[in-house]
């Protein structure tokens, strides 16, 4: 290979830097018309001098890395110092609802100028030099993260006395750039970009961002990105990203343990080389999972792993650097993957670990990303490395040997074997890891843009169990009110009676235009059951109760940013059935209750009573013979300004068991007093009790004569 082309491959550089193979020599190596800037794991890094190339350089591994490259930097462009720009604020306006303030933890932060301040606690947040401070006013382990921050820059003072000065262009490189460390982060960087698409839209954080090169290249995906550091000093070098680029995004100064952020603000959430410097990592993880959207991701890269039999010898040089890291006062830990599997679950996210040979393949320039990919390209055929090692001599070609004419590879090629088997490989050895962890997709369901309701039935057959959201129908009401009704039901397969027309919470939501909302739950079934509500939505309950056979009605109001709950009567309610002369209709075509008549007569202020509209909404047979069916009353359009079928004013359940006995439950949900019937054609059959529970609820007990 010709070198005056090699040189010219790397001319956009402020200077050629050349990878040479391990030579043996010192860090402070000499060499003709050559100064040595680095080493790492054995491999010395060159500024050419005078124009003369080492002899053991090896410019081909460069220019494999260089060919990663994004675009070179604008021909003509001068280096810009890091300085305070106009796009400051700008970058910050897309921000401000997703920051609450570190102290007090509120998000009542607006911006004034060229500050932001928190109305709640009065503190005040600036910038400097672009990166705007958020750091808490008491940090957890504060001496320690000082010290810290101290060896990292005294660190990088000593290299710099050895000769190693990168220019502000050499950020724009990063992470493609010829080293091993960041050769590996470039590399990994490409699996999560592909294993994460699409990040159109998406919001991420790079957490521990340094020179914030991640966070330049998932916001040149597509996404919202941000960049947040304890340490400011690195992130400084990253202005040039902004200068050079059309591409913004805000900097933070921040608390990786006290994260700056409301609950569920990203979609993911990226750090390389952070999980073990934190001083308390599970609590790291709690805030990551704390601020992740419900179905986000978090990856981290090149962070420390040992097997479970290490001793703690060993650890302390797990790698090249610890000891002379610890020295300078740097956090170095090392953890088994098992340990991050553990602290990851109690913070509700799955822990998945990415091997970049195992896990992925390339199909023409396709990047496949997912368990077992590098390994298996079809389950249902042996792996190519059993076919490679199976000539090697040694154990290891006896085992696969034997893995092959056995057939037991298919056992552990088993979807439920293969997760198992390969974890506890990475668990147990030094090989290469990226974690990968997931939070939960959204339980419970969003109704509209951000009012979220969820319940959980408390069964006798299985515990708690997450009941699934029947939507009824969607209407409106006077004053631009906004209707939805519907109910939750238990799962048939957690429960014999679960079924989607066994109703066994009525929902009924007004959200009014002025952003007021109210949520009424009217409880339907045997077992206790929790409800959970939020307006707006932001990825967590903020009123939860339990409804059960005494407590039936229960009402969450949302309004001005506050909520609060109550099961109280109201103005109107259930009047106790006279049984005036409603006009009765059948209620449903069920066998035992055929003949069953219902009626509902509204009491409106300015027509008087008037007849309730009877409209099922469906039945069913459990598996044991039990017969239920369920519907509502509505009231005329022509009798009540707002009426229709989709503004439900009596939800009534009808449950028939085996014992003969026979349930009628009319549920209120009207501002309006309303007289309920129900009786069978043929009375002769069945006595009737007539229960009323509160003002919002009744029952109708029927059973056998």
């Amino acid at each position: 290979m010709d070198k005056a082309t090699d040189k010219k491959s790397f001319s956009y550089l402020s200077f050629p830097v050349y990878r040479t193979k391990s030579c043996g020599r010192t860090k402070k190596c000499e060499l003709p018309n050559k100064e040595c800037l680095y080493k790492y794991d054995n491999v010395f890094f060159f500024k050419l001098i005078s124009g003369k190339f080492c002899g053991i350089s090896d410019p081909k591994r460069i220019i494999l890395a260089h060919q990663l490259r994004f675009p070179r930097p604008r021909a003509g462009t001068e280096c810009i110092q890091p300085t305070e720009g106009d796009k400051n604020m700008n970058e910050l306006t897309t921000w401000l609802d997703a920051l609450q303030c570190p102290d007090c933890q509120t998000s009542a932060l607006n911006a004034d100028g060229e500050d932001i301040f928190c109305t709640h606690c009065n503190r005040t947040y600036e910038r400097s030099q672009g990166i705007w401070n958020f750091l808490p006013a008491a940090i957890f382990n504060f001496e320690g993260k000082e010290k810290e921050k101290q060896g990292w820059t005294q660190r990088f003072e000593d290299e710099k006395k050895d000769g190693w000065d990168p220019p502000p262009e050499l950020f724009l490189q990063l992470p493609y750039y010829p080293h091993p460390y960041y050769e590996e982060a470039a590399g990994y960087l490409e699996i999560i970009l592909q294993y994460g698409k699409p990040w159109q839209g998406k919001r991420v954080l790079e957490l521990g961002a340094a020179e914030c090169w991640a966070t330049r290249h998932f916001t040149e995906a597509g996404s919202e990105a941000a960049a947040l550091d304890y340490d400011p000093a690195r992130m400084i070098k990253a202005q040039i990203i902004l200068d050079r680029l059309a591409i913004q995004f805000p900097r933070f100064m921040g608390d990786g343990e006290s994260l700056p952020f409301k609950d569920g603000t990203f979609d993911c959430i990226f750090c390389c080389s952070v999980l073990h410097h934190f001083f308390d990592v599970p609590k790291a993880v709690r805030e990551i999972s704390r601020t992740l959207k419900p179905g986000g991701m978090f990856f981290a890269i090149h962070e420390a792993f040992h097997p479970p039999h290490f001793s703690k010898k060993k650890i302390a040089n797990i790698h090249e650097d610890t000891p002379m890291n610890l020295e300078y006062g740097i956090n170095e830990q090392s953890f088994t993957a098992g340990y991050y599997r553990k602290i990851f679950r109690k913070a509700g996210l799955n822990l998945e670990l990415i091997h970049p040979k195992w896990d992925t393949r390339r199909e023409g320039p396709l990047l496949i990303v997912k368990p077992g990919a590098g390994l298996y390209r079809n389950i249902h055929y042996a792996p190519e490395s059993l076919d490679e090692t199976d000539k090697v001599e040694g154990l290891r070609g006896k085992i696969s040997s034997w893995l092959l004419r056995s057939g037991a590879w298919r056992l552990a090629a088993h979807p439920n074997v293969f997760p198992l088997i390969r974890f506890q490989l990475l668990n147990w050895t030094r090989k290469v890891k990226i974690i990968t962890a997931k939070k939960p997709p959204l339980s419970g369901v969003l109704l509209i843009e951000d009012l979220w309701i969820k319940s959980i039935v408390y069964t006798q057959e299985r515990g708690p169990v997450e009941a699934v959201w029947q939507k009824g129908g969607e209407g409106g009401a006077p004053g631009d009110v906004r209707i939805i009704w519907g109910y939750f039901y238990a799962n048939p397969n957690d429960v014999y009676w679960g079924n989607e027309n066994n109703p066994d919470l009525f929902v009924k939501i007004w959200v009014h235009p002025n952003g007021m909302a109210e949520v009424n739950f009217f409880h339907a079934s045997v077992p206790d059951i929790e409800v959970f509500s939020d307006y707006p939505y932001d990825g967590k309950a903020d009123l939860q109760d339990i409804s059960t056979m005494k407590r039936r009605y229960i009402r969450h109001n949302f309004e001005g940013g506050e909520s609060s709950s109550d099961d109280e009567e109201r103005e109107s309610g259930m009047l106790i059935p006279k049984f005036a002369s409603p006009d009765a209709v059948p209620c449903c075509e069920l066998s035992a209750i055929d003949d069953l008549q219902l009626g509902a007569v509204i009491h409106t202020e300015k027509q008087g009573p008037v007849n309730a509209v009877w409209c099922l909404g469906g039945e069913a047979i459990t598996p044991r013979g039990d017969q239920v069916a369920w519907g509502h009353f509505y009231a005329d359009s022509s009798d009540v300004k707002g009426g229709g079928m989709e503004n439900p004013v009596v939800f009534v359940k009808v449950w028939f068991d085996m014992s003969g006995r026979l349930y009628v439950n009319f549920f209120h949900v009207s501002d309006q007093n309303i007289e309920v019937y129900s009786d069978f054609i043929n009375g002769s059959d069945y006595q009737r009790k007539i229960t009323v529970m509160d003002d919002r609820y009744s029952r109708y007990e029927y059973w056998r004569g």
